[in-house]
């Protein structure tokens, strides 16, 4: 394995020391840095995805087993919402969220649960979750199955369309991919 793999697995996985990666890697400190330095780019991203676990790992139907399991799902989650379809980008440079009273929310897409009830199927897993535009999120709340969720999505369509002026390709076919209701 390359040092630039070791250290992001040691630094951002394993979450070591710069002393104990120095140890690990029988590298110097200044090795140490300079890699830190040259990684930081992916080394940022990471912990966006990991303060995305970290926001929701203590709650009571959260099943994914560890930071890895999470990290290995998000990774494989389009950069699209799950409901309309419009991509994380658009919507954020669309400047829609720019008057948002909760800054934290609406920079990125959001985990949603896509089964919400009954209640025991209500839970952050792998099979559950995917990835929703803050309109989705909230208009579908915890009280819509996605089917009957889908005309409201299909309306949410058609106005990121028109905000950024582009057709969003509605995703037709994920509605066939959640979890039974």
């Amino acid at each position: 394995m390359d040092r630039k793999k070791v250290f992001i697995e040691l630094y951002s996985f394993e979450q070591l020391t710069y002393s104990n990666i120095e140890k690990r890697m029988n590298i110097s400190r200044k090795e140490v840095q300079e890699l830190h330095n040259q990684l930081q780019e992916q080394i940022s991203s990471i912990q966006k995805i990991r303060n995305r676990f970290n926001s929701k790992k203590n709650l009571a139907n959260f099943a994914f087993k560890d930071f890895r399991s999470f990290y290995t799902w998000y990774k494989k989650q389009p950069n699209t919402c799950c409901y309309c379809g419009v991509n994380q980008e658009d919507a954020v440079n669309s400047k829609v969220y720019k008057n948002l009273k909760r800054k934290t929310r609406a920079i990125s897409l959001e985990i949603e649960r896509v089964v919400t009830f009954p209640e025991f199927k209500n839970i952050y897993s792998p099979s559950n979750c995917r990835l929703a535009c803050h309109i989705c999120n909230n208009a579908k709340s915890d009280f819509l199955t996605p089917s009957e969720f889908k005309f409201i999505a299909i309306g949410i369509n058609k106005f990121w369309s028109s905000k950024i002026r582009k057709e969003v390709v509605f995703p037709s076919e994920v509605y066939n991919t959640f979890n039974s209701e």
